[in-house]
């Protein structure tokens, strides 16, 4: 009988607002933690780049799942998520995670309903607010490491480059939204603040069901200070 691994494995994700690229860095797994701003869960799986953009003053709800984006394959949550958010300012705003449950897929491909959860707060700043979730899942013994950006106002491009303290954290380089074919997105993976050298890193592209094609890669970041970059190429498919 194999023993339970001892050591939990940490994986970090951040999204690319605009093209829905979560680039997932430690343990290469096809598993993610989704982070999607709807209206209500029946229409959460039709996210849209707009659906990271804020008026100020409007009240943001994030949806968070568990499983493989391109896919759509789910499974249920296991504990409940640490959600914070990280102001254009600095201010840290901790949120309340309410238990939900969202209509999806199996591995089988059986349309079922899995628990979830979602998590609101009123944007009250322009900027840019990085949303920050911590998830431990039981069955992967992994504890994942998400960050999503929410834009307010135009021409008000700070707040992006945050760092909220995660174990695990992309820290970008460039801008993680308004990326345009041929542009390309670089960050700096960490782990207790140290760049993460020579770390496997999966990139996966999130599609709406109907369009959806395997777009995932796994590379490695540099091996001396941690360093990731990917070309943004929507037509192209990764192997």
């Amino acid at each position: 009988m194999m023993k339970r691994r001892k050591t939990t494995a940490t994986i970090a994700t951040i999204l690319l607002v605009g093209i829905f690229l979560a680039s997932a860095v430690g343990t290469a797994s096809a598993h993610f933690t989704m982070v999607f701003p709807s209206d209500s869960e029946a229409t959460v799986w039709a996210v849209t780049p707009e659906d990271y953009i804020a008026e100020l003053g409007e009240t943001k709800t994030l949806y968070m799942m568990w499983g493989h984006p391109y896919e759509h394959i789910l499974f249920d949550m296991g504990s409940v998520p640490e959600v914070s958010v990280v102001k254009p300012d600095g201010t840290v705003l901790q949120l309340d995670s309410e238990e939900i449950t969202v209509e999806g897929m199996d591995e089988d491909g059986k349309h079922e309903t899995f628990k979830a959860y979602k998590a609101s707060f009123t944007v009250d700043q322009l900027g840019d607010s990085v949303v920050s979730v911590k998830y431990y899942d039981p069955d992967e013994d992994m504890i994942d490491y998400t960050k999503a950006v929410i834009h307010c106002g135009e021409e008000t491009w700070f707040g992006w480059d945050a760092e909220v303290g995660q174990q695990t954290e992309i820290i970008p380089y460039m801008r993680p939204y308004g990326m345009e074919e041929g542009f390309v997105f670089a960050g700096q993976a960490m782990y207790d603040g140290k760049p993460l050298a020579g770390a496997p890193v999966e990139v996966e592209i999130y599609h709406t069901l109907d369009l959806s094609k395997e777009k995932k890669e796994i590379r490695s970041t540099n091996k001396e200070y941690g360093l990731l970059a990917r070309r943004w190429n929507p037509r192209a498919d990764v192997t």
